[in-house]
């Protein structure tokens, strides 16, 4: 490996550490602690299931509160809170006409 080689690789790893350490700055920012008991309890983040499936506020929102109801001890308030949201998702849908 040459010395540009190895500098490149060097700064690549420089990089990705200094964004991920922004990135975890960011989400305690945002109330993210990795190390609370409702995090650590599931295989799939929330955010990923809401993302890879393009969910927008409302129904991610759904999701996150069904997915996490069982682990931060407050099971119906959240279920609560997800119907909430699913509510809303249905009221805007008929409002758009989407509605069927």
């Amino acid at each position: 490996m040459s010395n540009i080689d190895s500098w490149y690789e060097d700064t690549q790893r420089a990089r990705e550490r200094s964004e991920r350490i922004e990135r975890e700055e960011e989400e305690k920012k945002m109330g993210y602690d990795p190390e609370l008991d409702h995090y650590k309890q599931q295989e799939l983040e929330p955010i990923d299931v809401i993302e890879t499936y393009h969910l927008g506020f409302n129904l991610g929102n759904v999701v996150k509160y069904v997915l996490r109801a069982p682990f931060k001890g407050n099971y119906v308030g959240d279920l609560e809170k997800a119907l909430w949201y699913i509510a809303r998702e249905i009221r805007n849908a008929e409002e758009k006409g989407k509605a069927k």
